[in-house]
């Protein structure tokens, strides 16, 4: 078995190498035309598959011309649209928000949830939750830092802390 297996992998291996020797030897053959039109024709001749003919016409790809035809690009524009939307159109993102990227708030009342974690509200009437799971003291009329994060994140810190919570606005 491993006889006959070996015997059939080394004649296509064989084949294979033939078949590309000559094609090589063809390729060869026409680069050495030195007219364009005569070397093309030679090199067209070895890259087009032949198609088959329909109900058993023969057709020789090597001496027909083919014409193909485009279609003329029709320009589809809406004219009902303002200048500034076509003006921004791609650059959506690299809008630039003009957002700060931390803000102080003042403490208004501090309550935990029943999984410990703290819901506070401002005195603007933001509501903020914790979203970790880290402990945090904090209390009623204190100073905040509310800053940005990666990914649209938000953190609390104390500006007399370094340790800060992960939070998320919820009014």
């Amino acid at each position: 078995m491993k006889l006959l297996s070996l015997s059939i992998t080394v004649l296509l291996l064989i084949a294979f190498n033939a078949s590309a020797k000559s094609t090589q030897d063809k390729i060869q053959h026409c680069a050495k035309f030195e007219d364009n039109k005569k070397r093309l024709t030679c090199f067209d001749s070895l890259v087009i598959k032949k198609e088959k003919a329909p109900k058993g016409k023969e057709v020789s790809l090597a001496k027909s011309e083919v014409i193909l035809e485009t279609a003329k690009p029709k320009a589809v524009v809406n004219v009902a649209e303002p200048k500034k939307l076509t003006q921004q159109f791609g650059f959506e993102s690299k809008v630039i928000t003009q957002t700060p990227e931390s803000l102080t708030f003042t403490v208004q009342k501090v309550q935990k949830n029943p999984h410990g974690k703290l819901k506070i509200t401002f005195k603007n009437g933001q509501i903020w939750q914790q979203r970790d799971s880290k402990r945090f003291r904090l209390k009623t009329d204190e100073q905040v830092i509310v800053s940005k994060g990666a990914w649209g994140s938000f953190f609390l810190q104390k500006p007399t802390a370094n340790s800060r919570i992960k939070i998320k606005r919820l009014k």
